[in-house]
Order: C-alpha cells, then sequence, then structure tokens
C-alpha cells in the first residue's frame, strides 16, 4: 500500500474559531470558519489503539480517532483549531499531531471527536 493511497478514505476540513458579538451587541459567541488552504483534504481516520488511548489517558486526555494527511499540511495546522468530516459532518478537536515517526512521510493527528 502506497503513502498516497492510505490518504484516500475520508474528507475533512479545518475550521478556525472567531469571537463575535450578538445581534444585541451583548454577549459574544464562537463562530467556526473554514481554514484558507485546508478544505477539502482527503485522508484517513482510524481508532486509536488501547495503547494509545491508555498514554493520552495518563495526561487527562480522552483519545478516539488518529488523522494521517500528506505531509504538505503540517506547517499550517494549529492545534487550536477543530476538525470536521465532510461526509458525516464528525467534529473533531486536535489533541496533538507529529510527523509520523520522524520520516516526515505523514501527518499524524491524536484527535477527540466532540459532541454536535
Amino acid at each position: 500500500m502506497s503513502l498516497a493511497s492510505l490518504c484516500r478514505t475520508h474528507r475533512i476540513s479545518f475550521e478556525s474559531a472567531t469571537t463575535v458579538k450578538d445581534t444585541a451587541g451583548g454577549t459574544t459567541r464562537e463562530m467556526y470558519t473554514a481554514v484558507i488552504g485546508l478544505t477539502n483534504i482527503l485522508c484517513t481516520i482510524q481508532n486509536a489503539s488501547g495503547k494509545e488511548k491508555y498514554l493520552f489517558a495518563q495526561r487527562n486526555l480522552w483519545l478516539d480517532s488518529i488523522i494521517y494527511l500528506p505531509r504538505n499540511y503540517q506547517t499550517s495546522i494549529e492545534s487550536r483549531f477543530r476538525i470536521r468530516e465532510l461526509v458525516n459532518s464528525r467534529l473533531f478537536r486536535i489533541l496533538h499531531y507529529a510527523d509520523e515517526a520522524g520520516r516526515d512521510q505523514l501527518t499524524k493527528i491524536y484527535v477527540q471527536e466532540m459532541l454536535k
């Protein structure tokens, strides 16, 4: 299996939060907009292994899934972004991301699925 074929099972977009006032000019709320250059990206979303979940649980972080992206997106990703899976509209919060195994081939993003 090639690396290119590994990243072709799902489509995601990264979203960034902005704070806006409500129509009465009072309380603020967050609106999410797509990040330019990080939309409709082919990737793979896999369930995290038991060992990976355990390692994150030691830091009080609840890991659900791992997202694999081609390496060329790593410099644009920020941990403050959230991820939207485009087909099922699942939302994910980024817990950590890194170059997969230091080989500069894939970007591996550890995520927690958010409730809608």
